[in-house]
């Protein structure tokens, strides 16, 4: 990490009320470093943080220009930024098969280009100062996808691999690369999900899914369930694990951390059976409209 006489700065993304990185920001804050965060949705969304001595800004992490200001306001009033948490995402809930490419392009922007752009912008200043730590955190969908989140899934298995080469080539610069992997964490996301499968659903009355709304429901349902570990308690043991002085590469928690990695442990003809018993169902039958 890098050293001097003045606080650890941190920057924190996706930090808008009710989500897990609203929460980082009081534990980093108790922590004594001097905190950024930021969100795409306005200041408003983080006013509560204020009240702490935490700074906000709003960053777009699909834009470039947004990033880049975002860090340069940073560097500009802290003068340095020792820990980036890339913790900004969004969810989707519709059948790979017919989700529009506009919305499979927008959470892949957010959830990888966005984070890979916050790292090329904060990277070389952490190495200007001797080292840095990167937090990306992905989730345990990224390791078991599920039907009818696919999109969402496959933007979390990427953050898997882009942490294991960033780990590897930021090595030389003193730079630790940490993936935090989220199991069952209650937090905003979950109402992002069921916001985007109604929206599908008023739009499926053409699909090819058209009977699998039982399905979908119950994949929603299983999201959102009460038992899910509360995003401060989550939180609070993130900050401690990656603020150690030799921090794992890889830290899980929550909600069924171990009962989703033994299904992870499965051959995958089997995996796919536990799948489509609990979340696809029966195909329901179509009647045959074409004339034939």
């Amino acid at each position: 990490m890098a050293s001097g006489n003045t606080k650890q700065v941190v920057l924190i993304t996706g930090c808008a009320t009710g989500g897990i990185g609203h929460e980082y920001c009081y534990f980093f804050a108790e922590r004594g470093y001097q905190v950024f965060a930021s969100d795409v949705q306005p200041l408003e969304s983080m006013s509560s943080l204020l009240e702490h001595g935490i700074h906000v800004l709003q960053i777009d992490v699909t834009s470039e220009e947004s990033v880049r200001e975002g860090v340069e306001a940073v560097m500009k009033q802290a003068g340095r930024i020792d820990v980036l948490i890339n913790n900004a995402g969004i969810g989707l809930m519709a059948p790979l098969a017919e989700v529009p490419m506009a919305q499979v392009r927008r959470i892949f922007e957010v959830n990888v280009f966005g984070g890979l752009s916050l790292v090329q912008a904060v990277v070389p200043h952490m190495v200007s100062a001797g080292g840095g730590r990167i937090i990306n955190v992905s989730s345990m969908l990224g390791r078991i996808a599920l039907p009818w989140i696919g999109p969402y899934c496959a933007t979390k298995a990427a953050i898997f691999s882009l942490s294991d080469t960033l780990r590897v080539e930021l090595k030389p610069f003193n730079i630790d690369v940490i993936t935090v992997t989220p199991a069952s964490v209650r937090s905003n996301i979950y109402k992002v999900f069921a916001s985007s499968l109604q929206h599908n659903n008023n739009n499926r009355e053409s699909s090819l899914y058209k009977g699998f709304e039982a399905a979908m429901l119950k994949m929603a349902g299983t999201m959102g369930i009460p038992e899910s570990t509360p995003a401060a308690v989550f939180a609070k043991k993130v900050v401690t694990v990656v603020t150690r002085k030799n921090p794992p590469i890889r830290y899980t928690g929550g909600h069924m951390t171990t009962s989703l990695t033994l299904l992870t442990w499965l051959p995958a003809w089997l995996l796919d059976i536990v799948k489509t018993r609990l979340y696809v169902f029966k195909r329901p039958v179509h009647n045959n409209n074409h004339g034939d």
